[in-house]
């Protein structure tokens, strides 16, 4: 596998990742960095992972290639940029997260998920609310349409609840 021909000139980092699975077909192997693309369609898979991937690495200046054969197995390569030197903390950096005062309700049917990040802001000054899913978050925003400042939620909460929304998923 040739290093990715997106990448400009100079030294890279490279991360390579094999397994000796199944291989991906070129079907999907055509499109595993889209968003919300999944052949896990009855395993509950989001088709996120593979997209986040591919848009923090090119985010950093960075490629992600990957090579499959099927019944072989599937190898991905990461370049990142190669950082010569330790940069050192910001000394100007505030020493304190920002603070804020407005009302959040937060829609996720992780309870785990739910717990950080309502601990999280309201540690940080937030009023929180918290449901579980987007029917008890539709009753507590219809009982007071003006109690929230923002609705932070889950968007795969929805393809869950809907099913699969995919053309091989049937």
């Amino acid at each position: 596998m040739e290093r990715a021909a997106t990448l400009q000139s100079g030294e890279y980092v490279r991360l390579r990742v094999r397994d000796t699975g199944a291989g991906i077909n070129s079907q999907a192997l055509e499109h595993i960095f889209e968003p919300f693309y999944t052949t896990k369609c009855s395993l509950g898979g989001t088709g996120l992972g593979l997209s986040v991937v591919h848009g923090l690495v090119n985010g950093y200046g960075g490629a992600v290639g990957v090579d499959s054969v099927l019944g072989q197995g599937t190898t991905f390569d990461v370049w990142l940029p190669r950082v010569s030197d330790i940069v050192a903390a910001d000394a100007t950096a505030p020493n304190s997260a920002p603070r804020g005062s407005e009302r959040v309700i937060i829609v996720d049917d992780e309870l785990d998920v739910r717990r950080v990040a309502s601990r999280t802001l309201e540690g940080l000054g937030y009023s929180v609310r918290v449901a579980s899913d987007p029917i008890e978050a539709l009753e507590i925003l219809t009982a007071d349409p003006v109690a929230f400042d923002l609705v932070l939620t889950d968007q795969t909460i929805y393809q869950r609840r809907a099913g699969p929304s995919h053309p091989h998923c049937t």
